[in-house]
């Protein structure tokens, strides 16, 4: 006797295919969302550099480390 001979497994597969495409549209959201966020910190990291390049070329000093 296989799977597809237990009662009540049909529901089951349809319950776990369910399941795993809202997974996949879950994780789909969650690759979107970390995406944006990683493109806003990147143009924020760039736009301090840019700043800073800014600051040292007009000669100031900076104290790392207090």
């Amino acid at each position: 006797m296989g799977f597809g001979d237990v009662a009540g497994i049909g529901a089951l597969k349809d319950a776990l295919a369910i399941t795993n495409r809202n997974l996949e549209l879950v994780l789909a959201e969650l690759q979107e969302t970390n995406r944006v966020r990683l493109d806003t910190v990147s143009v924020e990291l760039k736009q301090v550099n840019a700043t800073l390049a800014a600051l040292l070329d007009q000669g100031a000093t900076i104290n790392v480390g207090g």
